[in-house]
């Protein structure tokens, strides 16, 4: 999967993606085995609202791609998209959508 290509590359020591993780609220560097893909369809549900709320007027209750970075969490749809790009949320713990931008 495509995301956590993208995510494992946030804990580069890179300066464009200190960049980044400076943008997505100092989002810290932690280690790769803090970064996966959950399953848990509760917290799939609730990453899906996050996605449509942060997106679409009506909800679409898209299946969705999530991963735990740390103590936040990143959603994608794997099925929405517009041309070549994808639609990404990053979501606290509480899933309140921090940020929302396409990649």
């Amino acid at each position: 999967m495509r995301i956590m290509g993208h995510l494992t590359d946030l804990v580069s020591a890179d300066s464009d993606v200190a960049d980044l993780r400076a943008a997505l609220d100092s989002l810290p560097v932690v280690p790769t085995d803090q970064i996966r893909i959950l399953n848990d369809e509760a917290l799939c549900q609730r990453a899906s609202q996050a996605l449509d709320s942060a997106y679409f007027p009506q909800p679409l209750h898209s299946a969705v791609y999530l991963a735990q970075y740390g103590n936040r969490y990143f959603a994608t749809s794997p099925t929405y998209q517009r041309g070549e790009w994808h639609f990404l949320v990053n979501l606290d713990s509480t899933f309140r959508v921090l940020h929302a931008f396409t990649w």
